[in-house]
């Protein structure tokens, strides 16, 4: 096993999700409050994507499938959106972009795109699997200020 040598790559790993390589819940925030605090006037959308029925293909098709799906998911979340997102996992299932300088009917039409990308069954490995994300959006600074009242709207919009 590797030594870790630096403070700096502890204080990394302690931000990043080891599956996806995104940033985990504690990055995340770290990084929205950052760019709020620096960019107050900015627009932007806080953006939850949540797995439908991923317990359902734990349980059909196993977690080595199951981690496969989070991992292609990531990857395409991570495709769509850091151009001008910032990216993490929130949990099992659950990821959240906090995508900055929004337009919101520009946003609706990338949504589409991405639910269109993403909401169709794949193959993973030899199985053809079906995994779809509901999504719920809120709007900095309109539905709030930081990153718990973001949070309850978008989760709420859900």
């Amino acid at each position: 096993m590797e030594k870790i040598k630096t403070i700096e790559e502890l204080a990394k790993l302690s931000e990043e999700d080891y599956m996806t390589g995104l940033l985990n819940r504690r990055g995340g925030l770290k990084r929205i409050d950052e760019y709020i605090k620096e960019n107050p006037d900015s627009k932007c959308a806080f953006i939850i994507f949540d797995g439908d029925n991923f317990k359902k293909i734990n349980d059909t098709f196993g977690h080595q499938c199951g981690d496969s799906v989070i991992i292609n998911s990531a990857q395409e979340i991570r495709r769509q959106f850091s151009n001008k997102g910032i990216i993490f996992r929130l949990g099992g299932d659950e990821f959240v972009v906090f995508y900055k300088d929004v337009d919101v009917e520009k946003l609706k039409e990338k949504l589409n795109e991405f639910l269109a990308i993403c909401n169709k069954a794949s193959m993973i490995g030899s199985k053809k699997v079906a995994f779809t994300f509901s999504i719920g959006v809120a709007i900095y600074p309109e539905n709030g200020n930081d990153f718990d009242e973001l949070m309850k709207h978008a989760d709420d919009a859900l």
